[in-house]
């Protein structure tokens, strides 16, 4: 609603704020956008000790920008073509509580698709969103912040299951 104009911006950026003060360890912070392609950004906290982290998954339910860059990798099913969630993690929680990130966002985001696709535009909105604002909020280029967080994830998911099968085996093995 307040992304209709109208002066709301103000009202946005600081409910925007407030959420992310009142964002706990472990939190997760759901961000709905209604715009001309509406998003979901999900936020999910660290926990501690990496509370000062996070990482941003950013849902695209449309087509519009997911055959761009949603492409789905090599582990999905070969129907599977495009994703329609792509996250990035390890990302300062600073980074994305930081109101100028939001003024982008929110100016960027909005700017009419058509014009864009005219050529008035270098850049349309979903272009804004992931080649600009996700790289800044990264510190890398876009491809290079997924493949390092899905290899994030990787190491992490091994290192869990090994835990598991230890934990049934009946303990730690001492050699």
């Amino acid at each position: 609603h307040a992304r209709k104009g109208g002066g709301q911006e103000r009202s946005f950026f600081s409910a925007v704020a407030k959420a992310f003060d009142e964002l706990q360890p472990s939190g997760v912070l759901l961000l709905p956008w209604d715009g001309e392609v509406p998003l979901l950004l999900v936020v999910r906290r660290g926990a501690l000790p990496d509370a000062d982290r996070c990482s941003v998954a950013v849902v695209n339910p449309s087509r519009a920008g997911t055959t761009s860059y949603h492409v789905a990798d090599g582990r999905a099913p070969p129907k599977v073509k495009y994703g329609t969630a792509l996250e990035i993690g390890d990302v300062p929680l600073s980074r994305l509580a930081d109101e100028a990130w939001w003024v982008v966002f929110w100016f960027g985001v909005t700017v009419p698709a058509a014009e864009a696709a005219a050529g008035r535009l270098k850049r349309g909105p979903l272009a804004v969103l992931y080649e600009v604002l996700l790289p800044c909020l990264a510190g890398d280029s876009l491809d290079r912040a997924i493949a390092k967080w899905e290899a994030t994830a990787r190491r992490r998911a091994g290192r869990a299951a090994a835990t598991r099968r230890r934990h049934a085996s009946g303990g730690e093995r001492r050699w």
